[in-house]
C-alpha cells in the first residue's frame, strides 16, 4: 500500500490494512537515537589525561647541588663490620619533562676519584620509578634497575642481581623527611629479602650558593669625576701603584683590556696629558 500524498519526506511508515475499517493505518517506524557521552564521562577522561601530564614530585627534594658523606662496607654478605668513609659531591637535574632525573656524582675514594651517575625514570601507568646506576669505570655497563615508589617520605626500590655468581636482591632506600637532610641507603639480601645487610650510606648536605659581592659605593663626601686618558694609562701600568690611592678601591677597574667608565676624587686630579 502506498502512503497518501500528505506524508512528508523523511517520514518512514509501515502500512497495514485494517480489514474491518477498510482503511490504512500508518504506524511510525521506530528510529534509533545515538546518545552522546555523558558530560561526566568526558570530564573524567580529561582529568585522567591531565593527571598523566603532571610530573611527579617524589624526587624534588634531591634536585640541586650537594655535599655527600659516604660510608661503604668493605665486604658484602660476609659478616664484615669494617667501613670506609669518604666524601663527594652530587648534582641532580630533571629530564623527560620532569618524569625523570639524572644525578651526577663525584666520589673521592681512598684509591682515587671516580665519577658515577644515577638515572631515574617514572612510569605513569604503574606509578613506579626505575633507577639505574652507572659507574664511570665501566661506562658501557648499567647496573640492573631497582623499581619502586615512595610511601610518604620513605622510598623503597628493589631489584634482582648477582654477587660472585650468586643471586641476590638489591634494595635502595631513600629517607626524605622534610625536617632532615636526605639519606640514601643500599642493602643486599642473599635469602630473597628475609634478611638485609646495609652496604652503603650516603648523607647529603646542600651546597650553599654564595651571593655575588655587592659593588662598593663611592666614598662619602668625595666629588667624582671622569678620569683622563693619562690616568687610565697609569691604572693599566700600575704606576703609581693602585694601593697608593685608597679611593681607587671604590671605582670600576679596567678588565681584559676593555676601557670602562671610571671616576676619581677631585683631590687626586692629575694634569691632562
Amino acid at each position: 500500500m502506498v502512503p497518501s500524498d500528505r506524508a512528508t519526506r523523511g517520514d518512514v511508515f509501515l502500512v497495514a490494512l485494517d480489514p474491518t475499517l477498510g482503511r490504512e493505518i500508518r504506524k511510525p517506524h521506530p528510529v534509533e537515537h545515538h546518545t552522546r557521552p555523558r558530560p561526566s564521562h568526558r570530564l573524567e577522561t580529561h582529568m585522567s589525561h591531565s593527571i598523566a601530564t603532571i610530573p611527579p614530585s617524589d624526587f624534588d627534594f634531591i634536585i640541586g647541588d650537594w655535599h655527600v658523606r659516604h660510608r661503604r662496607l668493605n665486604a658484602r654478605l660476609t659478616g664484615c663490620a669494617d667501613w670506609t668513609e669518604f666524601v663527594g659531591t652530587s648534582s641532580t637535574r630533571k629530564i623527560l619533562r620532569g618524569f625523570g632525573n639524572v644525578e651526577d656524582n663525584i666520589l673521592h675514594l681512598p684509591e682515587g676519584q671516580i665519577h658515577a651517575s644515577a638515572c631515574r625514570s617514572f612510569d605513569v601507568r604503574s606509578k613506579q620509578w626505575a633507577i639505574w646506576w652507572l659507574d664511570g669505570r665501566a661506562p658501557h655497563h648499567l647496573d640492573v634497575p631497582v623499581v619502586g615508589s615512595f610511601s610518604g617520605s620513605l622510598g623503597t626500590f628493589v631489584g634482582n642481581d648477582t654477587l660472585d655468581g650468586k643471586p641476590i636482591t638489591v634494595r635502595f632506600t631513600w629517607h626524605a623527611a622534610p625536617s632532615r637532610p636526605p639519606v640514601w641507603e643500599q642493602a643486599f639480601s642473599g635469602d630473597d629479602g628475609t634478611t638485609w645487610e646495609t652496604i652503603w650510606v650516603m648523607a647529603f648536605r646542600r651546597r650553599q650558593c654564595l651571593a655575588p659581592r655587592s659593588r662598593r659605593a663611592p666614598t662619602a663626601g668625595l666629588q667624582p669625576r671622569l678620569i683622563t686618558s693619562a690616568e687610565l694609562l697609569l691604572i693599566r701600568t700600575g704606576t703609581p701603584p693602585a694601593h697608593a690611592w685608597p679611593e681607587l678601591h671604590s671605582m670600576q677597574q679596567v678588565r681584559g683590556g676593555a676601557t670602562r667608565r671610571c671616576v676619581l676624587p677631585r683631590r687626586h686630579a692629575r694634569p691632562r696629558a
